[in-house]
């Protein structure tokens, strides 16, 4: 009974994650199909790439064009808030934002990100035990625009 505790409690914190209704593109690369979806601490990500909650540990603020923080291929938009956590509430994502958009573009030769210049991020809800935030959102790059929303499952390993 206590090993088949432990395997559900582990498998709760890898699963694949949420669901997301988007449109639009990031720097010429469509992104209008998402497939996972976390949250945990300061992140919020989008993949439209099936993704196990345990291979998104490299999740940062930053990144380095040409240094793919991984070997796994997808692209993917990522929110992230300077506080522990993402609150109720919309927030622009602009200039020195209490929360910054980036699209990460890792399913080409080279890893690359574009910032989010314009829009918000709006949290509608926060479960109570944080297992789920739901949300919607629209941001616009130096090329491209995505809008969408979001329903996210908690992942362990984002910080």
């Amino acid at each position: 009974m206590i090993r088949r505790l432990i395997v559900l409690s582990l498998l709760a914190g890898c699963s694949k994650g949420g669901w997301a209704e988007v449109s639009g593109s990031i720097a010429e690369v469509d992104f209008n199909e998402v497939k996972t979806v976390f949250h945990g601490g300061s992140y919020i990500l989008l993949f439209d790439e099936e993704v196990d909650c345990l291979d998104v540990s490299w999740a940062e603020g930053s990144y380095q064009d040409g240094e793919a923080p991984t070997d796994v291929a997808f692209n993917a938009l990522q929110f992230r808030t300077d506080n522990d956590s993402f609150t109720v509430g919309t927030f622009s994502v602009e200039g020195n934002g209490e929360v910054s958009a980036q699209g990460l573009l890792n399913a080409t030769d080279e890893f690359r990100t574009e910032r989010g210049r314009q829009g918000t991020v709006t949290i509608d809800e926060v479960a109570e035990n944080d297992s789920t935030i739901e949300g919607t959102f629209d941001v616009e790059f130096t090329e491209g625009s995505v809008s969408g929303e979001f329903h996210t499952e908690f992942c362990r390993n984002l910080h």
